[in-house]
C-alpha cells in the first residue's frame, strides 16, 4: 500500500521536481485483536505526553495494545505429548491394516470416525488419513509414517471437534501430497494436511510435509504448535488458516512458493490472527513471509524470514541521487514478480513484537502494518528492498535492539515514537519518515512544501544511529526531541537535510548531533528550550573527519565521526547555553561560536531560496550569519541573483549536483535562467508566489507565531 510520503523540495534550478508516493490508508480499527487477556510479558499501552510541548499538536501518542497471555492462547491439552494404548494403523504399500475400533481401512484409505487415540505407521505411495468425527477428539499419532497422496490431501480432516497430531518420540514422519488437487464435493481441498476443524501440531519427532502443486496446511479454523521439529515444503503457501495461527514452541522451516504463513478472514476481524510466543520458526517465501488479517503478536521466539529472494532481489527505485522518492521500477525486478506483495511481516491490523530475536531479510518491507507497529522488548534485524518498519498510523519503539542494516526509507508512519532501546537505521533515502493522512499545501514550488499536522517525529529516549542517503530525520508535521541520543549521518545531496520538518521542530532534552549537506540544512525552531546549534562549513568535509564541540572552559561537550562526506552540522546538548561562547572543531579547522541565543543558525530549509531560517526570503545560502557572497566578491541583496557559472548558467553552490528527471532529459548548466521577477529578483515559484508557511508567511523558517527568523545580526562566528 502507498501513502502520499512528503513532497521533496529540490529547487536547484529554474525546474521543480516532485515525488510523491501514495498510500491509501485503510478505515481499519484494531482487528484481530484479542481483549480481555493479560500480557505475554509486559503490554504496550502508552499514552505519551512528549508532544505536549506544543499547542499545535492535536493530542498525543496514545497506542494501547494488551497482548493476549499464552494460557489464553492454549490449552493444557494443547502441551501433551503422552499416549497410551489405542487403535493401531500400519500402511504397507497400497494397504493399511487397522487393529482396533473407531477406524476403518478401504483401498489404502483409512478413515477415522470416533474420539480416541491412533498409531500411525508404515509407508504407502497411495495412501489417504480421513478424519469424520463430528464433534469429537481425536489424537493421530505418527510413528515412522510415510503417507503420500494423488490429487488430495495425506490427511483430511473433514469433521471433527479438535485434532491432535503428536509425533513420536525420535520418529521421522512424511506426508506427501501429488498432482493437481481435485475437489472432495463441494470442498475445495487445496492442502497436504487439510483441516475443517481445529487441528493442534505437537511431539518429539520430526514431520515433513510437501505439497507438490498448492499448499502445506490449510486449516479453517485454528491452528496450534507447542513442540516437536516441522518442515513445510509447498508451490504455494506454506500454512494457510482462516482464523489464527499460533506457535508456543518447536521448530518449524517452511519454503514456500507465495506466503510463509497467511491468516485471513474476512468475515470476522477479530480472526485471522498470528500469535507466535516460543520456538523457532524459519521462513524463505516467495512472497510475504507472515501475511495477517488480524493482529500478528510475537514474543518469546526465534524467527528468521526471507522473503521473495530477500533484498538483493528488489526491484530498484527511480531517483534514487535525487533526494526524491519515485515508485519502484518493478520492471526491473530480479524475482520476476512485479506486482505480488513480498514483505517480511505484513498484517492488515497491529504488529507487537514484545521479545525474541526477528531476523528478516525481504524484497519489500520488512515490517509493514496497516495500523500500528510496537516494539517493546527483543531484538529484531532487518534488510529490505524497501522499508525497514512501516506503519500506516503509529510506529512505536522502546526497550528493544532494532538494526536496519539496508533499506530504501529506514522507519515510516505518521507519528513514530522512540522512547528507549537501540536503534540504528541504514537507508538510501529517508532514515526516518514520519508521514501519511492528508497534506496541506504550503504554497508554492508546485504543492512540494505539504504538511501532516497529524505526523509526528517524536524522540524521548534510546541511543539512535541514523546513516541516510535522504533526510536523516524527516517528518511531514512536528518533530519533538525530548531525550535520548541521536547521530545522523545526513545526505550528500543539497536536495536533502539532516533534519527536515514540515510544520515545527523543537529540541527540550537529550543529545542530537546531526551532519549532512548544506543545501537544504535547517535547525530546530525558537520554541526549544535547549540550546541547539546549526554551522555550514566554507567547504566539503570528507567522512571519517571527527567534529568536536567544546565550551570555554575546554571540555568536550559533544564529538562525532559522521560516516559520509557533510557540510553542515547540527548539535544540541543540555550543555548549550544562551550566553556562551564555544569552540568547533573539525578537518584541523577551529570555529568560535557565541550563542546570543538558544538557537544559533537556522539554516536554508529550501536550498537558500526563502526558505526555513531564509532572512525575509532573500537569496540566503548561508546559515552561520555571514552574507553570503557571489564570485565577484560582491554581497547578495534583496534583488541580487543566484550565483552564476562562467557561462551564466545556475550554479546552485558547491558541491551540490542538480537533479536530472530519471530518464536523463533534464540538463542544466546550459545558460539556464531561474524565473526572474519584474526587478530581476530572484523567483523560485513558476506561479510568481513566493513558497508560503502553513500560516501563509513566506518562507519555511521558523514558525513561532508566523514571525520572520532572527537576523544574522544575532549569530556571530570566526576562523581561528
Amino acid at each position: 500500500m502507498k501513502r502520499p510520503i512528503k513532497a521533496i523540495a529540490i529547487m536547484l534550478t529554474c525546474l521543480a521536481l516532485a515525488s510523491c508516493n501514495a498510500v491509501n490508508k485503510s478505515d481499519s480499527n484494531e482487528s484481530g485483536s484479542i481483549s480481555d487477556a493479560t500480557a505475554v510479558s509486559g503490554k504496550t499501552t502508552v499514552s505519551s505526553d512528549s508532544a505536549a510541548a506544543s499547542g499545535d499538536v492535536s493530542g498525543a501518542t496514545d497506542v494501547s495494545y494488551n497482548a493476549p497471555a499464552v494460557s489464553d492462547m492454549f490449552s493444557s491439552r494443547d502441551y501433551e505429548i503422552g499416549y497410551s494404548g489405542g487403535t493401531t494403523v500400519k500402511f504397507d504399500s497400497g494397504t493399511a491394516a487397522v487393529n482396533g475400533e473407531g477406524a476403518v481401512s478401504e483401498n489404502g484409505i483409512v478413515t477415522i470416525t470416533k474420539a480416541g487415540t491412533y498409531l500411525i505407521s508404515g509407508t504407502t505411495e497411495t495412501g489417504q488419513i480421513i478424519v469424520d468425527a463430528d464433534g469429537e477428539k481425536v489424537q493421530i499419532v505418527l510413528d515412522n509414517a510415510d503417507i503420500t497422496c494423488t490429487g488430495s490431501a495425506a490427511l483430511y480432516i473433514k469433521a471433527a471437534d479438535k485434532v491432535f497430531v503428536t509425533t513420536a518420540d525420535g520418529s521421522t514422519n512424511v506426508l506427501t501430497s501429488k498432482g493437481e488437487f481435485t475437489a472432495a464435493g463441494e470442498t475445495n481441498v487445496d492442502g497436504t494436511i487439510f483441516a475443517k476443524s481445529d487441528i493442534t501440531f505437537n511431539g518429539a519427532g520430526t514431520l515433513n510435509i510437501t505439497s507438490e502443486t498448492a499448499h502445506g496446511i490449510v486449516c479453517k479454523d485454528d491452528l496450534k504448535i507447542t513442540s516437536g521439529t516441522f518442515s513445510i515444503t509447498s508451490a504455494k503457501k506454506g500454512v494457510d488458516c482462516s482464523e489464527s495461527v499460533r506457535m508456543a514452541g518447536g521448530t518449524v522451516t517452511v519454503t514456500s512458493g507465495t506466503d510463509g504463513i497467511h491468516a485471513e478472514n474476512s468475515k470476522d476481524t477479530s480472526k485471522g490472527f498470528v500469535y507466535i510466543a516460543g520456538g523457532k520458526l524459519t521462513i524463505t517465501s516467495g512472497q510475504d513471509g507472515i501475511d495477517a488479517s488480524g493482529d500478528v503478536t510475537a514474543a518469546d521466539l526465534t524467527l528468521d524470514i526471507i522473503s521473495g529472494g530477500g533484498s538483493a532481489s528488489a526491484p530498484a527505485h527511480k531517483g534514487d541521487n535525487f533526494g526524491m522518492r519515485w515508485d519502484r521500477d518493478t520492471s526491473k525486478n530480479d524475482s520476476g514478480e512485479t506486482d505480488e506483495s513480498c514483505k517480511g511481516i505484513k498484517s492488515d491490523s497491529m504488529i507487537a513484537i514484545l521479545s525474541g530475536s526477528i531476523t528478516i531479510d525481504a524484497n519489500d518491507d520488512a515490517l509493514h502494518s496497516d495500523d500500528d507497529l510496537t516494539i517493546t522488548g527483543g531484538t529484531v534485524t532487518v534488510k529490505t528492498g524497501d522499508d525497514g518498519i512501516h506503519a500506516e498510523d503509529t510506529v512505536l519503539i522502546s526497550d528493544s535492539s532494532v538494526t536496519i542494516e539496508k533499506s530504501y526509507e529506514g522507519i515510516e508512519g505518521e507519528v513514530i515514537e522512540i522512547s528507549g532501546g537501540i536503534v540504528n537505521v541504514t537507508a538510501s533515502d529517508d532514515g526516518m519518515n514520519a508521514a501519511g493522512g492528508e497534506t496541506t499545501s504550503g504554497g508554492g514550488m508546485g504543492g512540494m512544501m505539504d504538511t501532516d499536522k497529524n505526523a509526528k517525529l517524536m524522540i524521548s529516549g534510546g541511543t539512535i544511529n541514523v546513516n541516510a542517503d535522504g533526510d536523516g530525520l524527516d517528518t511531514n508535521g512536528y518533530m519533538y526531541v525530548t531525550g535520548g541520543t541521536t547521530y545522523v549521518s545526513g545526505p550528500t545531496n543539497g536536495g536533502n537535510g539532516a533534519l527536515d520538518y514540515g510544520i515545527s521542530g523543537t529540541i527540550t532534552g537529550g543529545t542530537l548531533i546531526a551532519a549532512g549537506s548544506s543545501g537544504m540544512a535547517e535547525n530546530f525552531g525558537q520554541e526549544s528550550t535547549q540550546g541547539s546549534m546549526l554551522y555550514m562549513f566554507d567547504s566539503t568535509l570528507s567522512g571519517g573527519t571527527e567534529i568536536t564541540l567544546k565550551d570555554d572552559s575546554g571540555n568536550v561537550i559533544a564529538q562525532y565521526t559522521p560516516l559520509k562526506n557533510y557540510q553542515s552540522v547540527v548539535i544540541s546538548t543540555p550543555d548549550i547555553v544562551s550566553g556562551k561562547t564555544y569552540t568547533l572543531t573539525a578537518a584541523d579547522k577551529s570555529y568560535t561560536v557565541e550563542m546570543t541565543s538558544l538557537i544559533y543558525g537556522s539554516g536554508n530549509g529550501m536550498g537558500g531560496f526563502g526558505g526555513k531560517g531564509g532572512q525575509g526570503g532573500n537569496f540566503q545560502p548561508g546559515g552561520n550569519g555571514e552574507v553570503p557572497q557571489l564570485p565577484d566578491g560582491s554581497q547578495t541583496g534583496e534583488d541580487s541573483q543566484p550565483p552564476q557559472m562562467p557561462d551564466g548558467s545556475f550554479q546552485p553552490g558547491e558541491n551540490v549536483q542538480p537533479p536530472q528527471m530519471p530518464d536523463g532529459s533534464f540538463q542544466p548548466g546550459e545558460n539556464v535562467q531561474p524565473p526572474q521577477m519584474p526587478d530581476g529578483s530572484f523567483q523560485p515559484d513558476s506561479n510568481g508566489q513566493r513558497p508560503q508557511k502553513p500560516d501563509g508567511n513566506g518562507g519555511r523558517g521558523d514558525r513561532q507565531n508566523g514571525q520572520q527568523p532572527a537576523s544574522a545580526d544575532n549569530q556571530t562566528t570566526s576562523q581561528i
